[in-house]
């Protein structure tokens, strides 16, 4: 009976783990989904911005140095989009990997705890008799 009740109070915990991870991985692919918005956005702003000074660039001098730094930092940003998108991503598959572990734990405990209650009918079957 202590071992039941362990069961179910270890049952209770996993699924609120489980529901919280639920709400955790949600979060990460709504997250996701939003950089990659804002990825896209700025790519295309981006592009945008690169045509425009390649037009541009037939100049020289100070004006072609300004517009060449100009290009250096809109790759530069456009780097940290891609380490972000790659550092979700990353976060998202761990998520799922921690949420189905906790799933195949919850799934074995209500195998234990399904067996557990079959023993404790045959129990008291046994001593009903």
């Amino acid at each position: 009976e202590e071992l039941l009740k362990h069961s179910l109070k270890k049952e209770a915990q996993i699924v609120e783990a489980n529901e919280e991870l639920e709400r955790i991985v949600q979060f990460s692919h709504e997250e996701m989904r939003r950089l990659k918005g804002v990825y896209d956005s700025e790519k295309h702003n981006w592009q945008e911005r690169v045509n425009t000074l390649q037009e541009e660039v037939t100049c020289s001098g100070p004006k072609f140095d300004k517009l060449h730094g100009q290009v250096r930092q809109l790759a530069s940003e456009n780097e940290e989009i891609d380490r972000q998108l790659a550092e979700k991503s990353r976060e998202c598959g761990r998520l799922r990997r921690e949420y189905n572990d906790i799933k195949s734990q919850f799934e074995e405990t209500e195998l234990l705890i399904k067996d557990l209650k079959q023993k404790k009918a045959t129990h008291e079957e046994n001593l009903l008799e």
